[in-house]
């Protein structure tokens, strides 16, 4: 898929839209989702371009592994490393909104 960059996360990215940030670092950036579905709701976005969860199985293991261990990071950097729920949408058939590959992390509760 093309990636275009009129989509509100590259936007995030680039800084010309707020968003609550909760950890960045070189690769990644997680923030607030502001339509939260749980009382803890971050999304987790790589800094590379990717349209969809299927454009990141196409870079390398290491990217992708990297990518799911900041995951995993910032949810113990939220406070949620007890229980907490990863959701990826792939596709506008599996209900991605925005095309930035992106990554859920839902929780009922800080721990």
């Amino acid at each position: 898929m093309h990636y275009d960059e009129n989509n509100v996360f590259f936007k995030i990215l680039q800084g010309t839209l707020p968003a609550k940030t909760v950890f960045e670092d070189e690769d990644c950036l997680a923030f607030d989702d502001i339509n939260p579905k749980a009382p803890v709701h971050v999304l987790v976005v790589p800094k590379k371009p990717l349209a969809t969860f299927g454009d990141l199985c196409e870079e390398p293991v290491d990217f992708i592994g990297n990518f799911f261990k900041k995951v995993h990071l910032v949810a113990n950097t939220i406070g949620v490393s007890d229980g907490y729920k990863i959701s990826i949408h792939n596709g506008a058939s599996g209900g991605q909104e925005v095309f930035h590959m992106h990554a859920h992390i839902l929780s009922d509760k800080k721990s």
